[in-house]
């Protein structure tokens, strides 16, 4: 059994593209975050603590693929945001790589919103609702700035060295 007086978190590397996988151990609890494809392995692996809650960061079957296996082998609940629980609970069929995983995420049993708060064992966990989609505009974004802007700086930069005395 895991020490009560300690949290720790495991990291466990899952599926054909080797996903992460965490879970947060607290009191002897512990909260899975992203199980991928390989739900029913990571059951084993956390044979040691109670598994509380299972949660998604998102809907794609890298990161639900084996959801069900975990959730059937720890009873525990299954959470994700309300707007990727339908994608999740069709994840099983092959992704954009061409690659199937092991079955759709059951429906969950509690739809996580911003500020939500979560409870595992001694510690308590406040949900933070954040999309990878606003990473990759923040770098275009970024890009396109460094790349349209710089042309003015250095030609401006040489007008002035040849004209100022």
């Amino acid at each position: 059994m895991a020490d009560a007086k300690t949290d720790e978190i495991r990291n466990f590397v899952v599926g054909p593209i080797q996903t992460n996988c965490y879970a947060y151990v607290s009191g002897g609890a512990c909260m899975v975050v992203d199980p991928g494809a390989a739900g029913a392995a990571v059951a084993e692996h956390l044979a040691d603590v109670r598994v509380e809650c299972v949660v998604a960061t998102h809907g794609h079957g890298d990161h639900v693929g084996g959801m069900a296996a975990l959730v059937a082998a720890t009873r525990a609940p299954f959470c994700i945001n309300a707007a990727d629980a339908e994608r999740a609970m069709h994840a099983g069929g092959p992704s954009e790589l061409g690659i199937a995983y092991d079955d759709d995420a059951p429906a969950p049993d509690h739809e996580l919103s911003e500020g939500d708060v979560i409870s595992v064992g001694t510690a308590t966990l406040i949900t933070r609702m954040t999309s990878d989609i606003n990473q990759v505009q923040n770098g275009i974004n970024m890009t396109l700035r460094l790349l349209l802007r710089s042309p003015f700086v250095v030609f401006g930069a040489m007008i002035m060295a040849f004209t100022v005395d």
